[in-house]
């Protein structure tokens, strides 16, 4: 929705999985080639000033029988934006994931968390302020803010 409008729905989009499942579960389970979808990055990179790449369901979501999301994003080597819900269990799953992120070598300084419109519970209220508590070294922002976050990483 960003860019200038002239790229295929498969050069924004390289794998279209049938259902919304983590692609392990997925119907057919085709095989996701890290190789291809590295040269379509670089190829976008070509193209573009700044491309994002969004991964599917979360850091350890399976890809297959042996990998996960999180070798993808190794394999690709771009810094790391947490998304999380704005929920209750937020804290820890975030906490968990920006472990394992820099286990494995990768970046995290963004988090963005994301309000969810059902979901009232009490911990919505303190999420925000209790991560920037936490990580004060990451930059925890509002996903409604996403030009932001665009900006902070761009510059």
């Amino acid at each position: 929705a960003s860019g200038p409008g002239n790229l295929t729905l498969d050069e924004v989009n390289p794998i279209s999985l049938a259902e919304p499942l983590a692609p392990l579960a997925c119907s057919g389970n085709d095989v996701i080639c890290f190789e291809s979808i590295q040269t379509k990055l670089i190829e976008l990179q070509k193209r573009f000033d700044f491309v994002i790449v969004e991964g599917a369901g979360g850091w350890m979501v399976p890809v297959d029988e042996t990998r996960t999301m999180a070798d993808l994003a190794v394999a690709l080597e771009l810094p790391v934006m947490i998304v999380s819900a704005n929920r209750l269990g937020m804290l820890n799953h975030t906490l968990l994931t920006v472990a394992a992120i820099e286990e494995s070598g990768l970046s995290c300084d963004c988090i963005a968390v994301n309000d969810i419109p059902a979901v009232t519970d009490l911990s919505c209220q303190s999420n925000y302020n209790s991560l920037k508590t936490v990580l004060p070294e990451k930059n925890v922002f509002d996903a409604s803010k996403v030009g932001e976050i665009v900006s902070l990483w761009y510059s």
